[in-house]
Formats: C-alpha cells, sequence, structure tokens
C-alpha cells in the first residue's frame, strides 16, 4: 500500500507539472493569437492603402515640393539663350525713339530717332548686304564657339573643365 501510495504521488506531482506546463502553453498560444490579429489588422490597412485610388494628397505634396524648387545656374541659362534671344529680336523687333529729359530744362525732352529708319532710308541695298555679313559673321563664331565647347567636353585630356561640387 506504501508503494502505492508513494506512486499516486509521483503521478500527482507529474500531473500538476503537466498541468502547468499546458497553462503556460495556453499562455503563450493567447499571446501569439493576438499578435496574430493584430498582424492581419495591420494587413487589412496596408491592402487598403494600396488598393485606394485618391492620389490627391501625393498630388499636393509634389506640388508643393516643385513650387519651391529654384536653381542658380550662376548665368549659363542665359549665355545659351542669348544668340536665340538676339535672332528673335532681329526678325521681329520694332524700332521706338528714344526721349531723354534735358537737364537744366524742366518739360523739355530730346527725342532720340531710331537709327534703323534712316540706315534703311538712305542706304538700302548697302545696309541689308550689312545686316547679313555682319549677322553671318556672328552666327559664324557663335557656331564655332559651341563646336569647339562640345569637343572639349568629350576630350577626356582636356583639363580646363572642372567637376563642380553639388
Amino acid at each position: 500500500l506504501q508503494y502505492s501510495n508513494q506512486r499516486l504521488d509521483e503521478i500527482n506531482t507529474n500531473q500538476k507539472d503537466t498541468n502547468t506546463k499546458l497553462e503556460e502553453s495556453n499562455k503563450l498560444q493567447s499571446e501569439t493569437n493576438s499578435k496574430l490579429e493584430e498582424s492581419n489588422k495591420l494587413q487589412s490597412e496596408t491592402n487598403n492603402t494600396l488598393k485606394n485610388n485618391d492620389s490627391s494628397e501625393a498630388t499636393n505634396e509634389a506640388g508643393s515640393f516643385f513650387s519651391g524648387f529654384e536653381t542658380d545656374t550662376f548665368g549659363l541659362t542665359s549665355i545659351i539663350t542669348a544668340p536665340l534671344n538676339l535672332i528673335t529680336s532681329i526678325t521681329s523687333s520694332t524700332c521706338v525713339p528714344m526721349g531723354l529729359p534735358i537737364p537744366f530744362i524742366e518739360g523739355q525732352t530730346l527725342n532720340l530717332p531710331c537709327l534703323r529708319g534712316i540706315y534703311e532710308n538712305h542706304f538700302g541695298v548697302f545696309y541689308d548686304i550689312y545686316k547679313t555679313i555682319t549677322f553671318g559673321i556672328v552666327a559664324y563664331w557663335v557656331c564655332i564657339r559651341v563646336f569647339n565647347l562640345v569637343k572639349d567636353f568629350k576630350n577626356p585630356e582636356h583639363d580646363e573643365i572642372e567637376v563642380l561640387e553639388l
């Protein structure tokens, strides 16, 4: 009988250990389940965000980014556009006489006439030839200079072009 009581005590102790381990396992399983539920909620929110077609907020953000964007080209843009502006001004400009106020005489102005009209009236074809030749020389010089710059950019041993830090 004593042996069987001892054996029952051992079985009870083992059963208590087993119950404690089962309780710990159940607790861990419930924690895992709650974390899985949180993960499912996050996954659902992510899916909703990815499937959302509303891009108005992104458009507003991009618009505000580009509206404040400025770059300083240190005059490079004006150098490149100057020949184009010259061609435009030659082909479509109109001359307006310039008025200069005369000092020490109140209310009087000196009107300087446009010389283009005078040249065209008095020299005619000769003035047209002069404009063509001078414009041709300037245009040829600009084209040659641009060609030389491009050639120098492509030459790796030409060390006049420095790398700028951005």
